[in-house]
């Protein structure tokens, strides 16, 4: 009876469906310039649509898309479903406090961000501020995406927690004094928010006259940080 008990008390099965995209073709229709890419779909957000189009994974923001001409070329579309069965087994009460669960993790690294994003909220003051948002939107979609590993999806989590706390010392440096290490953080923080705006609009638009300032932007803060770290 005891070794029964050290062992697996019983086996749920589960049936559960999940929506798989990645077999559905999907056309996107860019609102600029009326461009339409195809590809094979991965996730549709409240906010943001990601394809893979020659090879290439693509994510867009639904504020920048065609909606009602992609409603009608994709009229036919409609994801396929397939049915996985899972086994979840339950251990012994000492052994189940042996293994720690990544789930647990990314419970604690979301609450974690929600608690360092209390002041996202507000309406961006510069166009710094505005990329970190950007960057924390795009980091928290991908982290949800059904593609994603768990873990990937720690390492976006810690990705989501490190640009709200830089975006949070970035607004209190006009009445807080920063350290050489704050500033530093924010820089780092700021370039990836920025660099990940540019891939976005490149994605968007190649031939968007704002790239080369974006190019030269993120450049002028790799050269600030570079002064600030001799």
């Amino acid at each position: 009876m005891k070794s029964q008990k050290l062992g697996f008390l019983f086996v749920l099965l589960l049936i559960v469906s999940l929506p798989i995209f990645c077999f559905a073709e999907y056309k996107v229709v860019i609102k600029k310039n009326g461009k339409v890419l195809e590809g094979k779909i991965v996730s549709d957000t409240d906010t943001s649509i990601t394809i893979v189009s020659s090879g290439a994974q693509l994510t867009f923001k639904k504020a920048d898309l065609d909606l009602e001409k992609m409603k009608e070329l994709n009229a036919d579309y409609h994801p396929k479903t397939e049915v996985k069965t899972i086994a979840i087994h339950k251990t012994a009460p000492q052994e189940q406090k042996k293994e720690a669960s990544p789930l647990t993790d990314i419970a604690k690294m979301s609450e974690e961000a929600r608690k360092q994003g209390q002041e996202e909220t507000k309406q961006p003051a510069d166009e710094n501020e505005k990329a970190f948002l950007n960057h924390i939107v795009d980091l928290e979609e991908r982290s949800k995406r059904i593609d994603v590993s768990q873990k990937q999806q720690q390492a976006l989590l810690v990705e989501v927690v490190n640009t709200k706390k830089a975006l949070s010392n970035y607004r209190s440096r006009n009445t807080h004094e920063l350290s050489k290490e704050d500033q530093t953080f924010i820089l780092e923080q700021l370039i990836k928010a920025l660099e990940g705006e540019l891939e976005e609009q490149k994605q968007l638009d190649p031939s968007d006259e704002r790239i080369p300032g974006m190019r030269k932007n993120i450049q002028d803060k790799q050269d600030e940080l570079s002064k600030l770290q001799r």
